[in-house]
């Protein structure tokens, strides 16, 4: 797994909750403008769910060096949830938008 990738995700949700804006104002259909603002409120809730394990381990390895490696212990958690995230939104997220617009 690429290091990249942790980034690049944030690159790709915003340019989806762009473009989810985008197709939502630009549609007439009332159906096909709230399917849009669903996926806009799915992204932007996924960037919460995202960026707060990874904010939170950014305070855990600052907080080894202030109280010590025993801190360390709470990345056993984060990192696994990190990761699963990930492996929902690479794997499971593009399926379930296809599904969810009808392509």
């Amino acid at each position: 797994m690429r290091l990249n990738l942790f980034v690049e995700i944030i690159g790709i949700t915003i340019g989806e909750i762009i473009e989810c804006k985008q197709v939502s104002n630009n549609s007439e259909d009332k159906t096909e403008k709230l399917k849009y603002l669903s996926l806009l409120v799915m992204n932007i809730l996924f960037l919460l769910v995202y960026l707060i394990p990874i904010i939170y381990s950014f305070v855990i390895i600052v907080g080894a060096f202030i109280y010590g490696p025993i801190v360390l212990l709470g990345l056993l958690l984060c990192i696994p949830f990190i990761l699963f995230v990930l492996f929902i939104k690479v794997k499971a997220y593009p399926e379930m938008k296809r599904n969810f617009l009808g392509e």
